[in-house]
């Protein structure tokens, strides 16, 4: 009984590890990974468009066997700092 107890103490310890790191994650971390739609929606383009990008590698892109792809969040919110146009002050 003291074994199997001490394995589950010691499983608790780190599901509550994990919890608060994901919490701790979510919160201060801003690069998550996005599907084509979520990244097409994010970029204001068609699906379709954002499939083309990828394929020219204009966007990057992480792979996860053949058929898994994600978009890095930071990596579009680069892309939009690059193609932004900043606004011309007036006098």
């Amino acid at each position: 009984m003291g074994e199997s107890q001490s394995k589950l103490d010691h499983r608790r310890e780190q599901d509550v590890a994990i919890e608060g790191s994901w919490k701790m994650e979510r919160k201060s971390v801003k690069d998550i990974l996005l599907t084509v739609p979520q990244a097409a929606l994010r970029l204001g383009i068609a699906e379709k468009t954002c499939w083309a990008w990828l394929y020219s590698r204009r966007l990057p892109v992480t792979r996860f066997g053949n058929r898994c792809v994600r978009i890095s969040s930071a990596a579009l919110d680069e892309m939009i700092a690059d193609a932004t146009i900043p606004v011309a002050e007036r006098e």
